[in-house]
């Protein structure tokens, strides 16, 4: 039985991001992925917080097989922040099966 939908890769520091190759450059090649950096201060965005039921919404979707979710703690992932150029939270980065970023979403309200 084949599930259609995605897990989500809890991202909590810098090593957690290099253990999952987040940090290499063609790491996420050949699958999508969705980056969701949050903080734990921002409500919204922390656990059972609005943005963070959109990432489980997402990934329960039929349609994301395949695709990669990563829910990042951004302030304790600089490297990884600092690459995505992510200034505040929430922010949504989509990278496409190449592992080019193509969309972007910073903030929420």
């Amino acid at each position: 039985q084949t599930t259609m939908s995605s897990s989500i890769v809890d991202i909590n520091n810098d090593t957690e991001a290099k253990a999952a190759s987040l940090l290499d450059a063609s790491a996420l090649s050949g699958q999508k992925s969705v980056l969701f950096f949050y903080a734990e201060w921002h409500v919204p965005s922390a656990a059972g917080g609005a943005f963070d039921m959109v990432v489980k919404a997402l990934a329960g979707q039929s349609g994301t097989d395949g695709v990669n979710i990563y829910r990042v703690l951004a302030e304790e992932a600089p490297t990884l922040s600092q690459k995505y150029n992510v200034t505040t939270v929430p922010t949504f980065i989509f990278l496409n099966s190449d592992g080019a970023a193509t969309e972007r979403i910073d903030g929420g309200e």
